[in-house]
């Protein structure tokens, strides 16, 4: 997998692709449902409208819609978000279907992140502001997923690279964000399984992990 989406000119790198979900579309959706999240709405004059009342009053709109990213060559498969106070701070999150399955069952590849304002751009004239630690909403889809009790399996993988604070990358509306650089795999199953059952694959670590881990083991 390249390390980010791409912007709408479908050749700048955007936001990192920090999420692989493993299972057909009902076991992947019924989840994120449960959970709180909603589909959101096409980008139209309605939508954009609603959505500029909401941003400027400061109101909740749970079906706002996300500007289309890039991956496999085309855009989201579907969206959805968790609004928070106001639509201009929600949690968000882009899936693509994947060109590959893992014993019979779907992947989708995604992108996930929380808005914390809006902003001019010259890219998009007006767009949300991404929460620079994107690591956090990675890590807040991973614990919606385990409290949904339908987690199967996770582990993590090398994704889009480590960036420090002091040296951010940028996405595709030139926000700054900082992560370890992993991307979390998880493998979703059709029936409720207890928390304690979920195996963890020992392919890599988040770096909040392997440093505690040094913290706490002795030398």
């Amino acid at each position: 997998l390249p390390c980010c989406v791409l912007g709408g000119d479908r050749k700048t790198p955007g936001d990192p692709l920090n999420l692989v979900l493993v299972g057909d579309g009902d076991h992947v959706l019924a989840p994120l449902v449960r959970r709180g999240w909603d589909l959101t709405e096409t980008i139209s004059a309605g939508t954009a409208w609603k959505t500029a009342t909401a941003s400027v009053f400061g109101g909740a709109y749970r079906t706002s819609p996300v500007s289309p990213l890039y991956l496999f060559g085309r855009p989201q498969d579907f969206a959805l978000q968790k609004t928070r106070g106001s639509v201009n701070e929600r949690n968000h999150l882009r899936l693509w279907l994947a060109p590959v399955t893992l014993a019979g069952s779907s992947v989708w590849v995604g992108q996930i992140s929380r808005d914390i304002g809006v902003k001019l751009s010259t890219k998009t004239a007006v767009t949300h502001k991404i929460d620079p630690v994107v690591d956090e909403a990675r890590l807040y889809i991973t614990l919606d997923i385990i409290g949904s009790q339908t987690l199967e399996a996770i582990g993590y993988v090398r994704g889009v690279g480590y960036a420090d604070r002091n040296s951010p990358r940028l996405n595709y509306t030139k926000d700054p964000y900082h992560t370890d650089g992993m991307r979390v795999v998880l493998l979703l199953g059709n029936k409720r399984r207890p928390i304690s059952d979920i195996i963890y694959l020992p392919w890599d670590e988040p770096l909040s992990t392997r440093r505690k881990a040094e913290n706490i083991l002795p030398p």
